[in-house]
């Protein structure tokens, strides 16, 4: 079975000029592409890039999986519909209400479990932040 990128970028987008997303066939975790972000260094804490999680791409448990490879600094964010932002630590898979960017170098794929406090059945506003001062070079795969 392919990763979510074989045929397109799952709705992922950039959320500044300075992002480039595409698809990118250097060592996918799964099927034949992953999703390669590279940013330049910013000057503040921001979202780099967004997509929504449909109910059908989450686990029964309502957590998003995928893997991730590259370095940077980051924090991973969701929400379902009016609800606040919860901040997800990708080094120990935990979530707070408050962001934490984390320095991360994974040099091979690392699998990563985001457990959002919504129920399994609500679409899913999912964010890629980035510490400021910190550039981004990161493959992501489903």
């Amino acid at each position: 079975r392919g990763g979510w990128f074989e045929f397109h970028t799952d709705g992922w987008v950039a959320c500044d000029n300075r992002v480039t997303i595409k698809r990118d066939t250097a060592e996918p975790a799964v099927g034949k592409y992953a999703l390669h972000l590279v940013v330049p260094a910013q000057k503040r804490n921001k979202t780099v890039a967004a997509t929504v999680v449909r109910p059908a791409d989450r686990g029964t448990d309502g957590a998003v999986t995928f893997y991730l490879r590259g370095k940077g600094a980051i924090c991973f964010r969701t929400r379902a519909a009016d609800k606040k932002w919860r901040y997800h630590r990708v080094d120990n898979n935990s979530s707070s209400g408050r962001a934490t960017y984390v320095p991360i170098n994974f040099p091979s794929w690392r699998s990563v479990a985001l457990v959002p406090s919504e129920p399994p059945a609500a679409p899913l506003e999912l964010e890629l932040r980035i510490a400021k001062e910190t550039a981004l070079d990161l493959r992501i795969d489903r």
